[in-house]
């Protein structure tokens, strides 16, 4: 029985032995953590470029849905445009009035649409990267009490901008190339601009004040660029500079139907 059992304690000396030899050191452990949080710091920045590619598409299908409904609407209404804002100025009447055509039934009213999230945050009228308001106060409530009103898509606020006679335009209207002229896209973000007690301004594509810079009034969510609805339906990506530069010499080439 001695013998057994010293032939036990010996095995169990060297198995707690091969364990022990088994175990990481400290330095051993630092160094994986380390080669962890380099290979961690290398592929961050390429999930993120992913994660904004993968956005930049969804908001780009969202804008298609809401072109092909635009130009649905121009049919059935004898190529009348919607109207960027109602008759009293506020914005977002263009999706109150597209919105059959984008698969929603049409609310009551206008103010109805402002209060539905559908409309919203989330919604195909909506950039997937507008996370709503945090700076400017006055967006910030005005966003809890109308979310449906705000999206990070908005119309172009010199083409068809009101719904009232000699404001709301026809697409034979437009001098220019159909292709060059901007109907709606990304807007700015609070984070970006504010607009003060201008706060309507965040829910139309370029929000002139005078004295603004170009860099200043354009969305530079995708990539420092846009999304952009064209007035002939197509959708394509423009960078911030090329937009707030304009072209031939006009500021506002990509914003008025002028030639």
């Amino acid at each position: 029985m001695c013998k057994m059992e010293k032939l036990r304690n010996e095995n169990r000396r060297r198995n707690s032995k091969c364990l022990m030899d088994r175990n990481f050191t400290l330095i051993e452990l630092l160094v994986v953590i380390a080669i962890i949080a380099i290979l961690a710091s290398m592929l961050l920045p390429a999930l993120n470029k992913a994660r904004g590619a993968a956005m930049q598409a969804r908001c780009s299908s969202n804008c298609k849905q809401i072109g092909t409904g635009v130009m649905q609407y121009t049919v059935d209404w004898q190529d009348w445009l919607p109207a960027g804002k109602t008759s009293g100025g506020t914005p977002g009447n263009w999706k109150f009035e597209i919105s059959p055509y984008c698969g929603f039934t049409k609310p009551a009213t206008y103010n109805d649409m402002c209060k539905d999230t559908r409309f919203g945050a989330g919604g195909i009228f909506s950039c997937p990267m507008f996370k709503g308001f945090s700076f400017n106060a006055k967006a910030v409530s005005d966003y809890k009490s109308n979310p449906g009103k705000y999206s990070g898509l908005g119309w172009n606020d010199n083409i068809s901008p009101f719904d009232q006679e000699g404001k709301r335009y026809k697409l034979q209207k437009v001098k220019r190339h159909l292709s060059e002229t901007a109907l709606a896209g990304d807007t700015v973000d609070d984070t970006q601009y504010d607009m003060g007690n201008y706060k309507d301004d965040y829910n139309v594509l370029l929000p002139i004040r005078n004295g603004d810079s170009h860099n200043k009034r354009i969305s530079r969510r995708h990539n420092e660029g846009l999304n952009i609805i064209w007035m002939d339906g197509h959708v394509g990506w423009m960078r911030q500079s090329a937009m707030g530069y304009g072209k031939n010499g006009n500021i506002g080439w990509y914003y008025t139907q002028n030639k």
